[in-house]
């Protein structure tokens, strides 16, 4: 197993337990594996996979009391590791959707995140807090 499928695991490993907790508070949590390389036909010819760029682990957070989850996208690279051009792309058109997308180099980031995250859905700002 290589760095990136290594930190690939731990993330996944992370993600399956947080989808447990989640549920036990009324939520839900839906992610998965994606495979974004060159795709295998017929006599072993390899074409292009459409959906390159795509985040190695994307996922739909919907806590209790929302009606609509959010997608976020995590990118495993190894530390020092850059996306590439089709990343690039993919990631600006998820985010301009609404995604959240995230460059992670161990299951801490993402832990990281959702600390951060559930804890500014729970003490939302209020509009006052820009005065």
């Amino acid at each position: 197993m290589g760095p990136e499928q290594a930190i690939q695991k731990s993330v996944l490993d992370f993600l399956a337990v947080k989808k447990l907790q989640v549920k036990a508070q009324g939520g839900n949590l839906w992610f998965g594996k994606m495979h974004t390389g060159p795709l295998l036909v017929g006599n072993g010819k390899k074409i292009p996979n459409p959906m390159a760029g795509f985040p190695d682990v994307p996922c739909l957070y919907q806590r209790k009391g929302e009606t609509r989850g959010q997608l976020i996208g995590f990118e495993v690279k190894p530390p020092g590791k850059k996306l590439s051009p089709d990343q690039v792309e993919m990631h600006e058109a998820l985010t301009e959707a609404g995604a959240i997308m995230l460059v992670v180099e161990s299951m801490d980031d993402v832990a990281a995140f959702f600390g951060e995250y559930d804890a500014k859905q729970r003490n939302p700002r209020s509009p006052h807090d820009e005065r």
